[in-house]
């Protein structure tokens, strides 16, 4: 099956941004983001793999967005004036983009630190990594606890 003219993996992508925002996170399927742009929903699948790929997506584009408010806010600034430029900034963002910025990122600390490289230029840190409780000995898996990833700091 061909793709659709007109719908673009982008188009499909704004088309769940507005839902997020209009909506909220939870509100967020294909049949929405298919009826959105005025399409059947199996078209959507031309353009992206699936729900969990639409919301990957959102959010890199989310975190992209807001990269690019954080460098310009940063820019020409040091220190604490740079850190309140930057505390401004992300206020405003979460603002003015209550979805993409409001919705918590469908992603473990671990996934989310790969984000950081698309942001490459931008002005975004990764937490760094919780120090082991007892240096040396080997940390051992808790049920029901998230596992630590191994995010060099």
């Amino acid at each position: 099956m061909s793709p659709r003219p007109g719908l673009s993996q982008e188009r499909v992508i704004d088309a769940a941004v507005d839902v997020v925002n209009e909506h909220g996170l939870q509100a967020l399927t294909l049949a929405r983001v298919a009826e959105r742009l005025g399409v059947r929903t199996p078209s959507l699948y031309n353009h992206v793999a699936g729900l969990d790929d639409v919301r990957q997506r959102r959010t890199v584009r989310a975190v992209d967005l807001l990269g690019q408010r954080l460098q310009r806010a940063a820019v020409g600034r040091a220190g604490a004036d740079a850190l309140h430029a930057m505390a401004d900034a992300y206020r405003r963002f979460r603002l003015h983009h209550p979805g993409p910025a409001g919705a918590p990122l469908p992603f473990s600390p671990c996934s989310t630190a790969l984000l950081i490289p698309r942001t490459s230029g931008h002005v975004i840190a990764a937490a760094p990594r919780p120090e082991p409780r007892h240096p040396g000995r080997p940390e051992t898996k808790v049920p029901g606890r998230p596992r630590r990833c191994a995010v060099a700091r």
